[in-house]
């Protein structure tokens, strides 16, 4: 049947080829953003765990995935992807949601953080993974514009509309239009098609499977390929990760943004006065991107924004686990996915290391 179908596809015109087939395999999900986040979070919101999840926007997910469920959680989890693995598998005890995002920025812990108040949710607890380009206004990250309307919403709850930003003018359609007859995104459709990759996701009850899923509870577990990844090929990407420059999101960072200070203390303590618990966690690097962060003097910064999140905790009175480097917990290249995320059994550590000094 397929190579009927090929032959049939050679005897389109050349342009009516590239956009059949750009939109028959869309890689990128560009022809079905929206559906397609909705279409997981109806699984998830139905109790069931979403694998083969692939080129989705995350945010637009997390909007969906809050309104849409009906029930609200005791504790969230926002920060990057350094903490999308934070889910119910390490607190058990816990009504949890993971709402990480890739390339977290304050704005989205504010944005995401108001779609729970505007859903009237009593939240209890808020743990908050902490990078150190949250500081930085030079980090090159726009994801977070798609939950603009959210973010300006809470700037105006904590008094601070001077930072609104303008309305997200969404581009989705001059996009669409554009890769419909790209060269380049025919190369990886065809590609797609040829192999017979399945870019559509599934719904399952396992959390560890072949593919990349995502869990009831927001949280997230790495692919097979990744969680059994060699350290040739761990250290590999954390070489390559210390090679590209700027180092992720830290271009241009010579001093800590007093405009995303002020947001961030305004909104700790805006947390705060609603006696909701706030908790702090910091991420190990890799001991590759975590030595060359310590020898190259363009970001030496990262060093002055982790002693002022843990100056911010203490006087702030908010528990704190977890740092930048690496050696504190002893892990080596194993304890890594890639140059900035550890493996579940690393962050877990982390966690357990944090409780035993509780006791002592």
């Amino acid at each position: 049947m397929k190579k009927f179908i090929i032959k049939l596809l050679y005897m389109l015109p050349i342009p009516l080829l590239i956009i059949s087939i750009n939109y028959k395999e869309d890689p990128a999900n560009i022809f079905r953003k929206g559906p397609y986040e909705k279409g997981i979070v109806r699984y998830l919101n139905e109790g069931k765990n979403v694998t083969n999840v692939t080129n989705y926007d995350e945010r637009l997910l997390q909007r969906y995935f809050i309104t849409d469920n009906k029930n609200c959680p005791d504790v969230i989890v926002l920060g990057s992807s350094r903490v999308m693995q934070l889910g119910k598998r390490f607190f058990p005890n816990e009504n949890l949601m993971n709402n990480g995002v890739s390339g977290a920025t304050i704005e989205d812990l504010l944005a995401i953080y108001d779609l729970y108040e505007n859903k009237g949710c009593n939240i209890k607890k808020v743990r908050i993974g902490l990078d150190p380009y949250f500081f930085n206004e030079n980090n090159d990250q726009s994801r977070w514009k798609v939950l603009t309307k959210e973010y300006n919403e809470m700037l105006d709850k904590l008094g601070l509309t001077a930072y609104a930003e303008k309305p997200f003018e969404d581009q989705s359609v001059y996009v669409k239009y554009n890769q419909l007859w790209s060269l380049s995104y025919f190369k990886t459709s065809w590609r797609y098609f040829i192999r017979g990759v399945d870019v559509h996701y599934q719904p399952v009850n396992s959390t560890m499977n072949k593919e990349f899923t995502k869990v009831v509870d927001g949280s997230i577990v790495y692919g097979e390929s990744s969680r059994n990844s060699s350290l040739e090929i761990v250290n590999g990407y954390a070489t390559q990760s210390i090679t590209e420059t700027p180092l992720y999101s830290m271009g241009e960072f010579k001093q800590l943004s007093p405009k995303y200070q002020t947001i961030f203390i305004q909104f700790i303590e805006y947390l705060q006065k609603k006696n909701i618990e706030v908790e702090f966690f910091i991420s190990p690097y890799h001991p590759i991107v975590y030595d060359f962060i310590k020898k190259s003097k363009d970001y030496q910064i990262a060093f002055e924004v982790e002693k002022y999140f843990n100056q911010f905790a203490a006087e702030h009175h908010i528990k704190l686990i977890g740092t930048y480097s690496p050696y504190v917990y002893q892990f080596k290249d194993s304890a890594f996915n890639d140059g900035f995320h550890c493996k579940e059994l690393a962050l877990k550590k982390v966690f357990e290391q944090q409780a035993k000094d509780s006791i002592k």
